[in-house]
């Protein structure tokens, strides 16, 4: 029996604790500006809810599933176009900057799918919505890496990534749950209020905090 012992494999259990030991050892040696960053990006995930509400909404205002797919169509083609001219602007006038407005966009995008009624409108708004898309998601990864020494950078962004996801999650069952008690404009407002906090809050935010 004592022979058989020397055949047990315990490196996974000790692969395991080192990983958490890692991980760890990150957040702890982490810069305050990138657990700051990190906590907000987390926070807006919440109400950054899935695009199909958006769509679910255009339909209902519009009567029609192809107008609204439309709509979403024109989003892709504007933050297709506009995404690299964004990168530019953010490395002329710095990241916080573009990333501030283009959650300013995005308050205003779904403040605008809370209260419009209009086809225009609704097209105007998936046009902003692109522009936001532009302005934030290649951006916000961009930030965190100027933020974190290179030998960190795949971890920190691993760690947005992971946190993001599971905070989205969240927010579209929310946001399904305030639509079904409450109404269509519920979770659009809601959304609204928060992500304009936030905008605010880089907006006020020094460059090196």
């Amino acid at each position: 029996a004592v022979f058989f012992i020397f055949f047990v494999n315990d490196k996974p259990v000790k692969k395991e604790e080192r990983i958490k030991s890692k991980y760890f050892d990150f957040w702890k040696g982490a810069p305050s500006s990138y657990k700051t960053l990190l906590s907000l990006l987390t926070v807006f995930s919440i109400v950054n809810s899935s695009d199909v509400f958006l769509i679910l909404k255009s339909q209902h205002i519009l009567h029609s599933a192809i107008l609204a797919i439309v709509g979403y169509i024109l989003y892709n083609i504007v933050y297709a176009v506009t995404s690299y001219p964004m990168g530019k602007l953010s490395d002329l006038l710095g990241k916080r900057k573009v990333f501030a407005g283009g959650l300013s966009v995005f308050s205003v995008v779904y403040l605008g799918f809370a209260l419009v009624d209009n086809i225009f409108f609704i097209y105007g708004l998936f046009l902003l919505y692109g522009l936001y898309a532009a302005s934030t998601e290649g951006i916000a990864k961009a930030w965190i890496s100027d933020l974190i020494p290179d030998n960190m950078r795949g971890t920190a962004i691993g760690l947005l990534t992971m946190l993001s996801s599971f905070a989205a999650m969240i927010g579209s069952l929310l946001a399904g749950i305030l639509w079904d008690q409450f109404g269509s404009r519920v979770p659009f407002l809601f959304s609204f209020v928060i992500s304009f906090a936030i905008a605010v809050f880089f907006i006020l935010m020094k460059d090196n905090e």
